[in-house]
């Protein structure tokens, strides 16, 4: 995994990259270099990477499928 795609795959997920730092183990500043190029991204941190990408889509998915729809569009109360 090259810088562009793990910085992409981060903010896709909406995550900050203190909280990635947090969820892999390592320093904010860790997540900075990778991104930066400064340092090479381990194997062993693109495939945790992957797999919390791949379960947060999963999650995304479940709670879009869990939305009151009303004719295909979701449902929303007056005033939101």
């Amino acid at each position: 995994m090259d810088a562009k795609t793990f910085k992409d795959m981060r903010r896709k997920t909406g995550l900050y990259q203190s909280e990635v730092a947090e969820i892999l183990g390592v320093d904010k500043q860790t997540i900075s270099r990778w991104e930066t190029r400064s340092n090479r991204i381990p194997r062993s941190v693109e495939f945790a990477f992957y797999s919390l990408t791949d379960d947060m889509a999963r999650i995304n998915a479940i709670k879009a499928l869990r939305k009151p729809r009303i004719h295909g569009r979701p449902f929303t109360k007056r005033g939101e």
